[in-house]
């Protein structure tokens, strides 16, 4: 057993008073560490406590007057298998509210971050990479800027057209990096995947800096701990804040780290695109003492190149489609005609392709490695099992289109044609199904915030309504252009994806895709009709959750929906999550997909479905608002929903809300509706009629003086006596809570 003494102080005011350290395991390598001393310099204290920061917040620390013995749980590092750990009467300050705060501050930075775009994420496996052998001089000229401490440029942007193989460039050249310690972080953009918010770029690249070097984590750890709202401030505050002020500070980095940023020219917004490449010229421009490169990848869109060639102080590199180009995406075709040649000996044969054929696919490729990738993804797709058929039909189709002239009337027409094929496999009574789920991945991911989005195969499936089989066999003939993962998982982190982003944008463009088209208001369409069933079904579990039956949200607690298509068998729990997350989407997802469908004219299959929607238990958000006003200022509501009672049954919830305000008075509402605006803080109270027959609701807008909220009391002809009484005795006493009789009411304009 050893003792180990410790008293320190730093500039900053840190003191460890008494610090009493026993150890009986792992003391060698804790004695590695470098020495303190009360000489100690700040940063050497932030190396020291960082390096034990991650084994450090598994124990617990005794306060001034108690001392606790405990054992480790570490498993590994300087406290594998130590036990009667004791630290006596601390006095902690910054460094050590980074320490025990640490994995508080890294989990909350986790929440802000795409973890899906990091080099090597699971999400984008298998990743794009370079063919061995292929885009040496590439990069070797990265290579070399990135290690050569004379060099021009800490800032470098590399371009080229699409389907250049930019991104498999990126993704070597970052596998080179994190081999020779070297790379900082990365961040691969995919508009078709959704990883394209601007938002999540810097949180991400920090998250990533911290993994790599130790020194930056311990300085992030202790500015997040001490200012956790800098994760909601502008990119801006955040890239000098989180990024720039800590790299700064520190002055034992040997070499700069490179940090990636490909396909930038899919970040969302232009204006968010312009702005990383300005706040990154800026600091290379600036700050040229900062341990950081960065290494720019996109296509040539005129507003990055416009702002890169007025840029000196950034290296510009373009991918061109030139002889090398050419001659290594050859190769890769060789070399992967050969690995079929092996796997189907008996189905090709020892001169399988023929060099007619080799050549042909060559030329249509013109050195784009995407269309190598998707014309072997599409031979050697495993469930045929036939590459020299399929190579067959590929080739005559490629031919068809070639002697259709369509090659001299599009910039894309070659991609196009092989895309086209890919898709002309799909049999004719299987395509709706597939059209779905690829509008759903496409164009659904936009109406709610990212953790809502459907990224499973079980969730896609379960809210289309479709079978575990018939999903899986509506994607089985896209493998060589979209991916999605396996059913025999334990749990529920699968996920569908473009293998490429030119597929996505030929999808969505008609004038490429013809019948295959997915088209934005076709997808809102099919994506509101959808919502609108599980917001509805849904909002029948909320009516249940108003009387204690169950939790609205938590997949700890709520009920299951009954008759999925798709229920794992692994676990309730799952069973549970995937209800949850359909009824959470249903719901911030619903009245948006709605209004666009609508806009600039009324679909009138949106309205039938929203005409029948049983509103007694909805709730009535800002957007259901917004859309409700929309139809009326279109004339399309009739007296779906009114002021005035129109009926018996009208008539009589009228009455059930006079004995609710206790004979006060209630005021019709005017339409349209303007509940969701901000008012000049007086009281206001007014009810609306929605719906017709015993689906016929009356809805109580009360805004109580000064208050920023409203309440909404629903009234329904099929609540019964008990709970009626119950909810007059609630609305009281929220009125009384909020002061309800200390002002007159006024209307609207008052």
């Amino acid at each position: 057993m050893a003792v180990l003494h410790y008293r320190f102080t730093t500039s900053q005011g840190f003191i460890m008073n008494r610090v009493t350290t026993r150890f009986s395991g792992g003391l060698d390598q804790l004695l590695t560490a470098p020495s303190l001393s009360s000489h100690s310099s700040p940063s050497a204290l932030i190396t020291y406590f960082g390096r034990l920061a991650d084994n450090f917040n598994k124990l617990k620390v005794s306060g001034p007057d108690e001392r606790t013995n405990m054992k480790s749980t570490a498993s590994s590092g300087p406290f594998a298998n130590a036990h009667d750990f004791v630290v006596q009467n601390p006095v902690m300050g910054e460094t050590v509210n980074m320490i025990m705060g640490g994995n508080t501050a890294l989990d909350r930075l986790e929440r802000y971050i795409m973890a899906e775009a990091a080099a090597d994420s699971s999400a984008r496996w298998p990743p794009p990479a370079c063919h061995p052998g292929t885009r040496k001089t590439i990069l070797e000229m990265l290579m070399k800027w990135s290690n050569d401490p004379e060099r021009q440029w800490k800032m470098f942007w590399l371009y080229g057209s699409a389907g250049c193989g930019k991104s498999a460039v990126a993704q070597t050249f970052a596998e080179m990096c994190i081999e020779n310690g070297r790379l900082g972080a990365a961040f691969f953009f995919s508009r078709a995947n959704k990883r394209h918010k601007p938002e999540t770029v810097i949180p991400t690249i920090a998250y990533q800096l911290a993994s790599y070097c130790l020194e930056y984590k311990a300085i992030l750890l202790s500015l997040l701990s001490d200012k956790p709202d800098l994760l909601t401030k502008s990119s801006p505050v955040q890239f000098t804040k989180l990024i720039i002020e800590p790299f700064l500070r520190l002055r034992s980095i040997q070499q700069p780290f490179v940090i990636l940023l490909d396909g930038l020219d899919e970040c969302k917004g232009q204006s968010a695109q312009r702005s990383f490449v300005k706040l990154i010229n800026d600091v290379v421009r600036d700050k040229k003492d900062l341990p950081l490169l960065w290494l720019i990848c996109s296509r040539p869109e005129s507003h990055l190149q416009s702002m890169f060639t007025r840029i000196t102080d950034c290296g510009l590199e373009e991918m061109k489609i030139d002889t090398e180009c050419i001659t290594d995406v050859d190769r890769y075709l060789r070399d992967q005609f050969y690995e079929l040649q092996i796997q189907y000996e008996y189905l090709t044969g020892p001169e399988w392709p023929s060099r007619d054929q080799f050549e042909l696919i060559s030329n249509f490729g013109e050195g784009h490695f995407i269309f190598a990738s998707v014309v072997i993804s599409f031979v050697g797709d495993e469930e045929y099992a036939n590459p020299a058929e399929r190579l067959d039909t590929l080739i005559t189709s490629l031919e068809r289109g070639d002697n259709d002239g369509i090659s001299d009337a599009k910039p894309f027409s070659k991609l196009d044609a092989l895309y086209t094929t890919v898709l002309e496999d799909i049999p004719e009574s299987v395509f709706p199904t597939t059209w779905k789920i690829l509008a759903w991945h496409i164009y659904s991911r936009d109406l709610v915030t990212s953790d809502l989005m459907l990224v499973s195969p079980e969730e896609l499936c379960n809210i289309l309504d479709l079978s575990q089989s018939a999903f899986y066999g509506a994607l089985q003939k896209l493998h060589s252009v979209f991916y999605v993962t396996a059913p025999d998982r334990q749990d529920n982190t699968g996920y569908v994806n473009f293998r490429h982003t030119s597929f996505r944008d030929f999808l969505v463009d008609r004038s490429r895709s013809g019948r295959f088209a997915v088209e934005e208001k076709a997808a809102l369409v099919d994506i509101a009709k959808t919502s609108l069933f599980w917001h509805e079904l849904n909002s029948k579990f909320d009516h249940l959750a108003e009387r204690g039956l169950y939790d609205r949200w938590s997949s700890n607690h709520r009920a299951a929906f009954l008759g999925l298509k798709w229920i794992p068998s692994r676990t309730t729990q799952i069973h549970k999550e995937i209800s949850s997350t359909i009824a959470c989407f249903a719901h911030q997802a619903v009245w948006d997909a709605c209004r666009q469908t609508c806009d600039p004219d009324v679909n009138p299959d949106i309205l039938a479905s929203f005409l029948n929607f049983d509103h007694r238990h909805v709730e009535l958000d800002w957007d259901w608002i917004i859309f409700v006003n929309h139809l009326y200022q279109k004339g399309c509501l009739n007296d779906f929903i009114r002021a005035e009672p129109a009926n018996q049954a009208d008539t009589e919830l009228v009455e059930k809300l006079i004995v609710m305000t206790k004979g006060e008075t209630v005021k019709a509402v005017d339409l349209p509706l303007h509940w969701g605006e901000v008012y000049s803080g007086s009281k206001c109270r007014e009810y609306v009629l929605i719906g017709h027959g015993e689906r016929t609701v009356l809805v109580c807008f009360t805004r109580a003086p000064g208050d920023i909220y409203a309440r909404y009391e629903k009234l329904t002809s099929d609540s019964d006596s008990e709970h009626f009484q119950d909810q007059i005795s609630q609305y009281q006493r929220w009125l009384e809570k909020h002061g309800w009789n200390m002002q007159p009411q006024t209307g609207r304009g008052d």
